[in-house]
């Protein structure tokens, strides 16, 4: 009786290929070496075998892990090429990898060169991986070729920067060790860790340079960042460009936030935007407006239309045409106003110049000029201080041309004496030092320590004489002095002559504190002696008669005596 096949002892192994098993044949049971049957079933097609290159006509499913220790192809075989070691083409058509440890994922016509070890293309149409460690994720005509270089998708970027990134979009190059391109048009990174991240046309030459977007700029210095804009450029080391049209940085550290054709050109200078601002200065700074510059150390223009700044710490806040050339000289606004003086300063109006001497200052008004050291005009119109200290509060055409010399207000006024003073009027002048001229028109104080207070062509011409008011009158004596009236003269060769009021008056010289209280061509020539009032009076009959007398009034009356009287009459 016959065994079960699970009754038959065991065969030894390995086997010899000579050992006998039963097969059917034409309705035979034969017997048939195992080598003849290992040798028909290599043949087979549809049977796998170690020994041959297994193809299958159907699709098959594998329950277990695939492992292999050599190349793997995948795809339309017979389009592909597969010559790197452990090399792996998991699918697509004409494909190549050239290196070894290498994969390309899918797509057409992509390529691992022959010195591009442990390489990766994920698909895409072709793409080459070209070095070392390159990666190319997909998209078309994509080149990684820097070694351990990488591009993520688009079209013909190249990445051939060692350990280089162009993440996307269309013509952009990484050409710069680590330097990385994330996407957009034509853009390009020259510079070692440059970055530039999208828009178009944009270069990075700098090392470390950073470009965000925009059109045709250019990050040419090293640590320098554009955010966006067009035609821009930042050429100096660590200089930045936030946006705008045509702006240019050439300064270490300097900036420029927006606007048009903006040039910041001074270390550690900065234009915030307008149009065709300048910054020639170190630190110098320029807010906003157009054709602004800042020329000089530490300069500063806010805004406004062809402001300079040109003068060491200067400043000009705003307006049209203002200079600030000073060293720390100041324009607040207006229109061509110039503060040329250390420390000067004009505040606004137009045409006005703080110069000349230090710490001049113009308020506002037109065509002002303050020259002297520390000489002020509060406003008005082409008025002038040249004195040291000198100040015009405003008017029309005044000058304060001495030291501590003023003048208030009015019309072609003169302060000219040290300290002397003109409160306002029209054509006055306090000619002498410590003068003053209150008001009025056409008075004259030319005395030292003379005072005309107001009236119309009323003089004092020598010391501490005082007019008070009226037409015409003149103390011309030390210390004399008319309170009103017309045409009334004191010419008292010691001084102290009064005359109060009235027309036509008159202390002679030797009338010494004499008194005139009013009336008409009334004289004196007595010292001490009084003339109360009355019509062509007079005392005295020679140069020195009429000492102490006293004539009341009347008319053509005459004490000659010393010490004489008359109370009136004719």
């Amino acid at each position: 009786m016959g065994k079960k096949i699970s009754q038959l002892t065991l065969a030894a192994t390995p086997y010899e290929g000579e050992e006998l098993f039963a097969m059917v044949e034409d309705s035979s049971t034969v017997a048939a070496p195992l080598s003849t049957l290992q040798t028909y079933l290599s043949g087979q097609n549809h049977i796998a075998s170690p020994f041959k290159n297994n193809r299958f006509a159907c699709t098959q499913t594998f329950l277990g892990a695939i492992s292999g220790t050599d190349k793997l192809t995948i795809g339309t075989v017979a389009t592909h090429t597969n010559e790197g070691a452990v090399a792996t083409i998991a699918g697509g058509k004409t494909n190549t990898v050239c290196s070894g440890c290498s994969i390309i994922a899918g797509g057409c016509g992509n390529t691992i060169g022959s010195s591009s070890t442990i390489s990766f293309i994920g698909g895409g149409k072709s793409n080459n991986a070209l070095n070392t460690c390159d990666v190319v994720g997909g998209g078309t005509g994509n080149t990684a070729t820097g070694g351990s270089s990488f591009v993520g998708g688009g079209a013909s970027g190249t990445a051939s920067g060692c350990s280089s990134v162009v993440v996307g979009g269309q013509n952009n190059s990484a050409a710069c060790t680590h330097s990385a391109v994330g996407g957009g048009l034509k853009n390009t990174t020259d510079g070692t860790c440059s970055v530039v991240a999208g828009g178009k046309d944009n270069k990075t030459s700098g090392d470390t340079s950073v470009i965000l977007g925009g059109n045709s700029n250019q990050a040419r210095g090293d640590y320098t960042s554009l955010v966006g804009g067009l035609s821009s450029c930042a050429i100096g080391k660590a200089s930045f460009v936030g946006g705008g049209t045509c702006n240019c940085v050439t300064g270490l550290s300097a900036f420029v936030g927006g606007g048009q054709i903006n040039k910041a050109t001074g270390d550690g200078s900065a234009i915030v935007g307008g149009s065709s601002n300048n910054t020639p200065g170190s630190a110098a700074f320029v807010g906003a407006g157009q054709g602004n510059n800042a020329s000089s150390q530490n300069a500063f223009v806010g805004a406004g239309w062809s402001q300079t700044a040109s003068g060491k710490c200067s400043t000009a806040v705003g307006g049209c045409g203002n200079t600030a050339s000073g060293e720390i000289s100041f324009v607040g606004s207006g229109k061509n106003n110039t503060a040329s003086g250390q420390y000067g300063t004009v505040a606004g109006g137009c045409n006005n110049t703080a110069g000349g001497g230090t710490c001049t200052a113009v308020g506002g008004g037109a065509s002002n000029a303050a020259a002297g050291n520390c000489a002020t005009i509060a406003g008005g119109y082409n008025n002038s201080v040249t004195g040291v200290a000198g100040a015009v509060g405003g008017g029309h055409t005044n000058l304060a041309a001495a030291q501590r010399a003023a003048v208030a207000g009015g019309y072609r006024n003169c302060a000219c004496g040290i300290s002397s003073t003109v409160g306002g009027g029209d054509t006055n002048v306090a000619r002498c030092d410590y003068s003053s001229v209150l008001g009025g028109n056409c008075n004259c104080a030319c005395g030292g320590y003379a005072v005309v207070a107001g009236g119309y062509k009323n003089s004092v011409i020598h010391c501490s004489g005082v007019v008070v008011g009226g037409c015409c009158n003149g103390a011309c004596g030390c210390g004399d002095f008319v309170g009103g009236g017309c045409c009334n003269r004191t010419f008292t060769c010691y001084g102290c002559g009064v005359v109060v009021g009235g027309a036509r008056n008159t202390l002679y010289t030797n009338a010494s504190a004499g008194f005139i209280g009013s009336g008409v061509n009334n004289c004196t020539q007595g010292a001490g002696s009084v003339l109360v009032g009355g019509g062509i009076n007079k005392i005295g009959g020679s140069s020195n008669d009429g000492e102490y007398a006293v004539l009341v009034g009347g008319r053509d009356n005459c004490v000659c005596g010393d010490y004489g009287s008359l109370i009136g009459g004719v």
